[in-house]
């Protein structure tokens, strides 16, 4: 595109060990098919920094089957401090398709971390630190989220950490458009200083109607303003094995017309643990609960013109 730092038309590409910074538009742009940016040896990855669009941007119907990976985007070449990209980390184009999205830092930008766009299909997002540092323990938030995914798109999402105070709008670590779906494994979300509260905005992951969730493993902390994960009407809901724990606003919370099963979960210390709202129905089995409490309502769970079937679960 105009003004990036590096355009790639062509297809097959490998683009390794570069520092840009300081262009008008992306760092990287890429429109071909099959091209590499970045890899996983030592000091192959390449430093994409305070560009005025975003970091790296894959776009139009030929870009197909991309890999991005092992990049520091937004941050120094230390991975510990923010130089971050004024439009976001990575931006995945509408037509854009089958990009993989691994090993990366995309951390410290003005907007998120990483942006799919809607109808952006086939993406694999896996083993990224997303708003932290190199170390994935200290955070270096992006400021406006860490994924956004567009309506109708389908996220997966495996080994990856968040962490950073986000923005008060969509959401905080991960925001569904409508229609989309995530797949959830073994992703961390240490959220930080969230700031808003139960009208879902500055939750962990926020989605909006007709959203599919499906989360396994991982462990959510520290949400301070929506609850971790909140869904709007007529969203599908699968938790196992995950630890949601310290959300002093609640763990989950879900107003209307959800289906959600919950196996072998954790919820520890949260403002509330489960609210499950009219025409919600729910079950729940093989959880524990425990130090769960809400300064107006408390408790565990709360039901408003709901059903649920709990079975095997222990509440302390």
């Amino acid at each position: 595109g105009s003004g990036d730092g590096l355009t790639v038309l062509s297809d097959g590409n490998t683009i390794q060990g570069l520092q840009i910074r300081n262009f008008p538009g992306a760092g990287i742009g890429v429109y071909g098919a099959r091209n590499t940016i970045g890899g996983v040896a030592a000091g192959v990855g390449n430093v994409i920094i305070w560009n005025e669009s975003s970091g790296i941007v894959v776009s139009g119907p030929d870009a197909v089957y991309n890999v991005i990976e092992g990049n520091l985007v937004g941050t120094d070449a230390a991975g510990t401090s923010a130089a971050g990209n004024a439009a976001g980390g990575i931006w995945v184009g509408s037509t854009a398709r089958g990009t993989v999205i691994r090993g990366n830092l995309l951390s410290g930008n003005d907007y998120e971390g990483l942006n799919i766009s809607i109808g952006g299909a086939e993406s694999v997002v896996r083993g990224n630190l997303i708003g932290t540092d190199i170390t994935g323990t200290h955070a270096v938030p992006n400021a406006g989220g860490g994924i956004w995914m567009g309506s109708g798109g389908v996220l997966e999402l495996d080994t990856v950490v968040f962490d950073g105070a986000y923005a008060e709008d969509n959401g905080g670590a991960i925001y569904l458009d409508t229609a989309a779906t995530a797949l959830l494994t073994d992703v961390d979300i240490a959220v930080g200083a969230l700031t808003m509260g139960d009208s879902g905005s500055g939750s962990a992951l926020m989605g909006v109607e007709d959203t599919v969730v499906d989360i396994s493993g991982g462990t959510w902390t520290g949400g301070h303003g929506g609850s971790a994960l909140f869904l709007y009407d007529d969203a599908s809901l699968t938790v196992d094995g995950t630890t949601v724990e310290d959300n002093i606003s609640g763990a989950i919370r879900l107003p209307a017309n959800t289906l959600t099963t919950i196996s072998n979960a954790t919820f520890n210390s949260n403002g509330e643990a489960l609210y499950i709202g009219e025409g919600c129905a729910a079950e729940v089995s093989g959880s524990t609960f425990y130090d769960n409490t809400h300064p107006y309502d408390g408790g565990a769970i709360e039901l408003y013109k709901a059903d649920l079937t709990i079975d095997d679960c222990v509440f302390e």
